[in-house]
C-alpha cells in the first residue's frame, strides 16, 4: 500500500482534495458546499465538517491501495468562528466577504498614529475583513454571543480542532487576524477579552 499526502482546499463555494504520491497527483476531487451560504459571507460549520469528512472517505474508498499519512490544509482567510467553552459553535464561519466590523475599522483608521502602530505590529492594513474588527463588532452588537465566547478561531483552526481535538494555528493564518504581533511572534494585545480567548495562544 502506497503512502500519500492529501491536500485539502476549502473555498467559499467548493471543497477540493488532491492525493499526492511518489509519482505526483494520483487523485483529485471537487465538491460544492452542500449547504448554501449567505452569498459567501457565512459557512455552516457543522455542514462543512460533514462535507470534508465525506470527501476524505470518498477519496479513500476510491483508492484502497493508497494510505493517507498526512493532510495539508488551505482555506479562505481571514475568517472567524466563535466557540463556547465546550467547543460548540456560537456563530457560523464568518468569511472575509462579511463586512460586519467594517465601520469600526474605518473609524479606527482615522486615528493615524494608532493605525500606523497596529499595521507595524501585525502587518495587516486596517480593513474590516480581519478578525479583530469582527470580534469588536460582536462585542458591541452580539453581547450574548460574546459573553459565552471561549475561543475565536479561523475556518482552518476549526477544521483542525474537529479532526484532531487540538487548538493550533499556523503563522500564516494568525498573521491575517490583526491580532498577531509579527515582530515578537505573539498576539496583538487588544483588550483582555480578545487576548484570553484567541485560540492559538493557549
Amino acid at each position: 500500500m502506497e503512502e500519500v499526502a492529501a491536500g485539502l482546499d476549502i473555498g467559499t463555494s467548493s471543497i477540493k482534495i488532491v492525493l499526492y504520491g511518489k509519482k505526483g497527483v494520483c487523485y483529485s476531487k471537487r465538491i460544492n458546499h452542500s449547504n448554501k451560504n449567505s452569498n459567501g459571507r457565512e459557512i455552516d460549520p457543522r455542514q462543512l465538517i460533514k462535507d470534508v469528512v465525506r470527501l476524505i472517505h470518498k477519496s479513500k474508498d476510491q483508492n484502497r491501495n493508497l494510505k493517507i499519512k498526512a493532510i495539508g490544509i488551505s482555506s479562505i482567510f481571514p475568517s472567524l468562528i466563535v466557540l463556547d467553552e465546550k467547543g460548540n459553535p456560537l456563530t457560523k464561519i464568518i468569511t472575509w466577504m462579511d463586512n460586519r466590523g467594517g465601520d469600526i475599522a474605518v473609524n479606527f483608521k482615522k486615528r493615524k498614529k494608532k493605525s500606523i502602530l497596529l499595521h507595524k505590529k501585525t502587518g495587516c492594513i486596517i480593513h474590516g475583513s480581519h478578525s479583530l474588527w469582527k470580534i469588536l463588532w460582536l462585542k458591541k452588537n452580539e453581547k450574548k454571543i460574546y459573553s459565552k465566547a471561549a475561543k475565536f478561531l479561523s475556518l482552518q483552526d476549526y477544521l483542525v480542532y474537529k479532526l484532531t481535538g487540538k487548538y493550533v494555528v499556523s503563522y500564516a493564518i494568525a498573521s491575517t487576524t490583526g491580532l498577531f504581533n509579527i515582530n515578537r511572534s505573539e498576539e496583538r494585545r487588544v483588550g483582555k477579552e480578545c487576548r484570553s480567548r484567541w485560540s492559538p495562544y493557549h
